[in-house]
């Protein structure tokens, strides 16, 4: 017998033609019952102390717990969520990162770094003076008159450190002339008894056998000496012969510019 029907998913006969239930469609054969499921009943009263209920089967529907805001998965929710294990919260996150920026690494502080410098005589006249910190004319004089007596006041054989208010101070004497530096009390002061000497020789292969008649009438070498050995108190040039150089290219051009030239030599025919 060829078949006119089959038994779809939801347990009714349809037809093979128009995938129908119509009862037309099966003029031979009746429309089964749905399918019933057994239910056990809690036990009655009744003398045979129990019944078995019938009853329709219902869809089935998945029990999720409800949702409370992002689904884990949805498009909007973060990967990393604030207070997982491992992760920092954002509050967390924002306070180390302002921690971070309150803590600026310092800037590597230099070996010794120079207040100013003073050169004065046995007879407390001043020299050389080289300020690389503002200060009024004011302040300048009485720093001078305090150090030079202080300096001064000491015997040949005491230290040529010591602390002067917040600065320590040292000092070398060379012939007649006392080089004098003021430095900040943690830098080294090894290090500027260092540079005094190799300003002393500095000064001495230029002058050859320098003394003190040569920086009274030559002051300006001096200090064009000195602003190419230490820049803003700081050492910018260990070479002697690198500094030296410098200085005879700034001779060679102050020659050639006090040097007198013709009418013709200035509009540049000749």
């Amino acid at each position: 017998m060829r078949p006119i029907g089959f038994l779809g998913l939801c347990g009714h006969l349809r037809c093979l033609r128009c995938r129908s239930r119509k009862p037309s469609c099966f003029p031979r054969v009746a429309q089964p019952a749905p399918p019933l499921a057994a239910t056990p009943a809690p036990p009655s009263s009744g003398p045979q102390g129990g019944v078995c209920r019938l009853a329709l089967p219902s869809p089935l529907k998945p029990s999720f717990p409800p949702l409370t805001g992002s689904p884990p998965h949805s498009n909007t929710a973060s990967l990393l969520q604030a207070g997982d294990r491992g992760f920092p919260s954002a509050s967390a996150a924002t306070a180390t990162a302002a921690d971070d920026d309150d803590q600026v690494q310092p800037r590597p502080r230099p070996a010794a770094a120079m207040q100013f410098m003073l050169l004065f005589s046995r007879q407390g006249k001043l020299r050389l003076q080289k300020w690389y910190v503002p200060l009024s004319d004011k302040e300048k004089k009485k720093i001078t008159r305090e150090l030079v007596q202080t300096v001064l006041a000491r015997k040949p054989k005491m230290c040529s450190f010591l602390e002067w208010r917040d600065l320590k101070i040292v000092y070398k004497r060379y012939a007649s002339l006392y080089f004098c530096c003021a430095i900040e009390d943690q830098d080294n002061e090894l290090i500027t008894l260092e540079i005094i000497h190799r300003y002393v020789e500095l000064l001495d292969k230029y002058f050859g056998s320098v003394c003190e008649l040569d920086i009274i009438f030559n002051f300006e070498k001096a200090y064009f000496i000195l602003d190419e050995f230490l820049l803003g108190g700081e050492v910018q040039e260990t070479s002697k012969k690198n500094v030296l150089k410098a200085i005879e290219q700034a001779d060679l051009l102050q020659e050639e510019a006090e040097t007198p030239r013709s009418v013709l030599e200035e509009i540049g025919l000749t």
